[in-house]
């Protein structure tokens, strides 16, 4: 929930709020055909409370497959390598809740960040006594469809 009285070049007012989260003991492939079905390229970790943990983009799990696919193990054929990797937790893969903004952030700030860090989201979140909460996410492509058919100049 976006709270009241933010101005209008502000994060919250470009946010996704409606998100599909992961948690940090999900399993890699679960999460993997989530992104596939969904058509998505990042999920938020959150825990059991909606403490944000990190997230998870699609290029993490694509590169821990390529890591099973390459890995030199004569020992352990393909198909037990990539198993073991689609087995394994969320939290083992995930990004650090780095890519985080919070939602009175101004808009030309998250611009610099997107670009400079190459993310392409950003976790939206409201700070708590109990931890960082997520209410949504906002994306590079949110961004462009703000400046492309807004036609807005504010950043």
């Amino acid at each position: 929930m976006i709270p009241a009285g933010f101005p209008d070049d502000i994060v919250a007012h470009l946010l996704r709020q409606h998100v599909v989260k992961t948690s940090p003991d999900q399993t890699i492939g679960y999460v993997v055909e989530v992104m596939r079905l969904g058509r998505l390229r990042a999920l938020p970790v959150v825990d059991e409370v909606g403490t944000l943990c990190g997230s998870l983009s699609f290029v993490d799990c694509c590169d821990l497959i390529a890591r099973a696919l390459t890995e030199d193990t004569p020992d352990r054929p393909l198909p037990d390598r990539l198993d073991a990797a689609l087995a394994l937790p969320v939290e083992a893969v995930m990004s650090s809740a780095d890519e985080i903004e919070e939602a009175e952030s101004d808009l030309a700030t998250v611009v610099g960040r997107l670009g400079k860090a190459r993310w392409g989201h950003l976790c939206v979140i409201h700070a708590t006594p109990e931890g960082p909460k997520l209410i949504g996410l906002l994306t590079e492509n949110d961004l462009l469809r703000h400046l492309m058919v807004d036609g807005s100049a504010s950043l």
